[in-house]
């Protein structure tokens, strides 16, 4: 895959792969990745598996049915619905073009949805993807703990 979202949700990463349904978009497919939120060796490895992935076609999926109102992420973390996840949840993504690999986040949208433009965007050289895990936890690492009290 060339691109793909990365969520954050307070302590941990979630990532997965991606899915082609047929004459439609791209929708996210398990199985979800979770990574803590300090672990740059692991976040790094799930980049790269999901880098190296092409996306199967897929069904469509019954989009009135309870799991997909939920979210494969939401289940993932044991949550109820998708606002649950979505309320305390940041939203990245990360794209490869030629030479470089870029992360932007995406700001919350009406009904907690995440859309662009991005609230800021970085890229790094496509062999520097340790750089760009390093300021991806850096950079959402501080706005954690400065939340807390």
């Amino acid at each position: 895959m060339e691109s793909f979202g990365i969520f954050k949700y307070k302590e941990k990463w979630l990532l997965s792969s991606e899915g082609l349904i047929e004459d439609g978009p791209v929708i996210q497919i398990g199985p979800v990745r979770v990574v803590d939120l300090e672990d740059a060796k692991r976040l790094q490895q799930v980049i790269v598996e999901l880098l190296t992935e092409t996306r199967p076609l897929v069904p469509e999926p019954d989009y009135t049915s309870t799991d997909w109102k939920r979210s494969i992420f939401a289940m993932a973390l044991g949550l109820r619905t998708w606002r649950a996840f979505a309320k305390d949840a940041e939203c990245f993504a990360l794209q490869m073009s030629g030479k470089f690999i870029s992360i932007e986040k995406w700001r919350r949208g009406p009904m907690d949805t995440f859309v662009g433009p991005p609230v800021w965007r970085k890229s790094f050289r496509r062999h520097d993807l340790h750089k760009l895990v390093t300021f991806l936890i850096e950079k959402t690492g501080k706005r954690s703990r400065k939340r807390k009290r």
